[in-house]
């Protein structure tokens, strides 16, 4: 199920309140996640010893590939992605974050992004793989 309304999630004997991001916030999480992946690979080609035009293009080639939906929901699976994705979602995102998995989190930071979590469980599952029921 695709989240269309706030729901709660309980983790370490509290409960935290989640709401789904709307598209506009779903576009600027991506555009600095893009703008973040231009600045590293920047950083790491000049470090690398490459020119400034290559550099240049380097992050530019990030950047394209950063602002595909994919790579927002890729995200979603590392710490910082997360909980980047949780600080625009819910009021204690420090606080979600403490209180669950790391898996659990990132499920919950892809139903905020409006994953359906319920059918990746569902194939995880089938597939033999367990999924956190955090995001519930």
């Amino acid at each position: 199920m695709i989240r269309i309304a706030p729901w709660d999630v309980t983790g370490g004997g509290k409960t935290f309140r989640v709401r789904p991001l709307s598209v506009r916030e779903r576009i600027v999480l991506g555009e600095e996640l893009a703008e973040t992946k231009a600045a590293q690979a920047i950083r790491d080609a000049r470090a690398a010893g490459a020119g400034f035009k290559d550099a240049v293009q380097i992050g530019q080639e990030a950047r394209t590939a950063a602002l595909a939906a994919s790579a927002l929901v890729m995200d979603a699976f590392t710490l910082g992605g997360c909980a980047r994705i949780l600080a625009a979602c819910c009021d204690d995102a420090e606080g979600l974050l403490s209180a669950l998995e790391p898996t659990e989190a990132s499920m919950v930071a892809l139903a905020a992004l409006g994953v359906d979590v319920d059918r990746h469980r569902e194939t995880m599952a089938s597939s033999g793989d367990a999924v956190p029921q955090a995001a519930r």
